[in-house]
């Protein structure tokens, strides 16, 4: 008998892409500071850690974000400055139809209120393929914390082995492996077919150049 094994799908630079240059350049006109700054603080910070954890609401982390860049700037204009970053990651729609008949599929994100609504309305089609979501600000943890992994082997009440993840970045997939889930970095859409033929995961499609 075949053991049953669940395909876990990190969200932002695996099934969706984006640019957070996008944003930082149309924030920029409403504030003095130079592009890295202003990088540094929208992405790369403390404040960013907590939005993404649940532990600071939109407003608050909007309030924040306006002070620390004195910002001239309202709430309706600054969500979609935040939101509209995302961008389809050619292949990826087809790869999730070409699995979902055959296999459980699931997401682990690390991800803030506003930009999963977004993305959710946005890109509403694959998110209709997962049996179930793992979001960093419903949680209150994020990757690499190993918590959040051993949350989702709970959940799934499986061996970890029989979990197969896959993540863009290095520190995240070796935290998973940590746990003896079977992870492996996500390079590109052919990298993915091949790693899930070496676990006999097999699906034909004709990836979108879309």
């Amino acid at each position: 008998m075949i053991e049953k094994r669940v395909l876990l799908f990190d969200l932002g630079k695996v099934l969706i892409d984006f640019d957070h240059t996008i944003a930082v350049k149309r924030i920029k006109p409403h504030c003095d500071l130079d592009v890295k700054s202003i990088y540094d603080l929208f992405f790369d910070s403390d404040l960013t850690d907590r939005f993404e954890k649940g532990i600071v609401s939109s407003l608050d982390f909007f309030q924040e974000v306006k002070k620390m860049l004195n910002a001239k700037v309202a709430y309706e204009e600054f969500l979609p400055i935040w939101n509209e970053i995302f961008f389809p990651h050619p292949g990826m729609l087809e790869i999730l139809e070409a699995l979902k008949d055959k296999h459980s599929l699931y997401l682990v994100s690390n991800i803030n209120e506003p930009h999963f609504k977004y993305l959710k309305e946005r890109f509403k089609e694959y998110f209709r393929h997962f049996n179930h979501l793992f979001l960093s600000y419903e949680l209150g943890l994020r990757k690499p914390d190993l918590r959040i992994y051993e949350l989702i082997i709970d959940y799934l009440k499986l061996p970890p082995q029989n979990i197969i993840y896959t993540d863009d970045r290095i520190e995240l997939v070796e935290a998973a492996q940590r746990l003896n889930i079977d992870a492996f970095l996500f390079e590109s859409t052919d990298s993915l077919k091949e790693a899930f033929f070496q676990r006999n995961i097999r699906f034909d499609i004709v990836l979108s150049k879309k």
